[in-house]
């Protein structure tokens, strides 16, 4: 899907209330683990909601879906365009 390019700006829908159960349960895991790689990663979510195309982000094809590296943190997720969403497909650290 091609990057916004437009003037006017979308709004877009929380991410973390999209993340699906396991996503959820990665992320709780790591909160316990290390809460500053939780919170950086929970700002990097939230940071979605306004910029869900950051230069960092690699396509997968023409699927929509993303993979964003944030040093050792990897999140793939999903724009919907039509709906203004982000769905969050899972978060993983990488060691």
């Amino acid at each position: 899907m091609p990057r916004s390019t437009g003037s006017t700006p979308k709004t877009w829908h929380e991410p973390l209330r999209r993340l699906p159960r396991d996503g959820l349960r990665g992320l709780a895991r790591l909160r316990r683990q290390d809460k500053d790689l939780f919170t950086r990663t929970r700002q990097a979510i939230t940071h979605l909601a306004s910029q869900p195309y950051p230069d960092n982000a690699i396509a997968w094809g023409a699927t929509g879906v993303y993979l964003l590296h944030l040093g050792s943190i990897r999140i793939l997720y999903e724009v919907d365009d039509g709906a203004g969403t982000i769905y969050i497909i899972n978060v993983a650290v990488i060691s």
